[in-house]
């Protein structure tokens, strides 16, 4: 047997109930909070180059499985349909939301990514930097040299640095 307590709150139960069909119902009334993507972990042998496309004006992963972009001091990725920023190649990551992309990704398609790794390996191969030489993801502030001997000097040109020092004749143990 039911309690008069139990009745009423199965009437007032009832009665929300028939209200809220009554009610038109607005779109713009309907929020969907969908769980974020998980955050993906990026594992890479080593730091990918970053070679600079005109379109879409970032800088792109070079011969890469993630799609990776550079631009303006942070990283971007695009992973299982979903947008994410970094400081650094490998992140740590958190979402972000496609109208704070740069405006050259905003449009950006994952079919695009082939095309984008065919014109990044091309440019690699023939140095078509346009004023954007392509730069070790591990470092964005430490452009990599990658014709002639450049890359054999090291960071900051260490083998020139040494070179004269020995000329000038400091830099040598004194006996």
């Amino acid at each position: 047997m039911k309690t008069t307590h139990e009745r009423s709150y199965a009437i007032a139960i009832l009665l929300t109930a028939a209200f809220l069909a009554t009610q038109p119902l607005r779109a713009d009334e309907i929020k969907i909070k969908l769980p974020a993507p998980p955050v993906p972990k990026i594992v890479l042998p080593a730091p990918p180059p970053m070679i600079w496309l005109p379109d879409p004006q970032v800088y792109v992963a070079h011969d890469s499985p993630h799609h990776i972009f550079f631009h303006s001091g942070r990283y971007y990725l695009f992973h299982q349909d979903a947008w994410f920023i970094g400081p650094a190649y490998n992140g740590p990551w958190s979402v972000i939301k496609v109208k704070q992309l740069p405006p050259g990704l905003r449009n950006y398609r994952p079919a695009n990514w082939g095309h984008y790794q065919r014109e990044a390996a091309q440019r690699f191969r023939e140095g078509h930097d346009n004023g954007h030489p392509p730069f070790h993801a591990g470092r964005p502030h430490e452009r990599a040299h990658w014709k002639g001997d450049d890359h054999n000097r090291g960071r900051h040109g260490e083998k020139e640095r040494m070179e004269k020092k020995e000329k000038h004749g400091r830099g040598r143990d004194k006996d």
